[in-house]
């Protein structure tokens, strides 16, 4: 079972994994609109426009996940999952189809989530021949 702090910096679906420093935010954007206002008489559209604001939405969590080949926890030794391996999990994760997964965030409070988006980056393609390909994984989660 992985643990926040001793071997990854938050769990997802059960896995836990290392983030790129600085890449975690959290964003909980309000629910807004704007509508036009309509005459009492004929029920017309007006001339004005009126902006509703309906608080809050839901949390949205980005991250950068370091999926590399020889990765050390905190404690420097090395990790026994590959890169590749973390790369995998995360795709498993985000096919998933309607479900909520569990997300335990780096302070340690729990959440249920969708895998709303998952973008891959490598950082040097060239080393694909070497089997030491570093992917970078953008993840988006939003609170279900």
């Amino acid at each position: 079972m992985p643990t926040i702090g001793t071997d990854c910096h938050l769990i997802l679906d059960g896995q836990g994994y290392l983030i790129e420093p600085n890449s975690y935010t959290l964003a909980r954007p309000r629910v807004r609109r704007a509508e036009h206002t309509r005459t009492a008489a004929s029920g017309s559209t007006g001339a004005g426009e009126r902006y509703l604001d309906m608080g809050p939405g839901k949390r949205e969590w980005s991250f950068v996940v370091v999926a590399f080949q020889a990765m050390r926890d905190f404690t420097g030794n090395l990790v026994s999952a590959t890169g590749q391996q973390y790369r995998d999990a995360l795709h498993t994760s985000y096919q998933k189809v309607a479900t909520v997964l569990a997300f335990t965030d780096p302070q340690g409070a729990a959440w249920s989530v969708h895998f709303d988006e998952l973008t891959e980056t490598i950082a040097d393609v060239r080393a694909a021949g070497d089997g030491e390909l570093q992917y970078f994984l953008h993840v988006l989660l939003v609170e279900a």
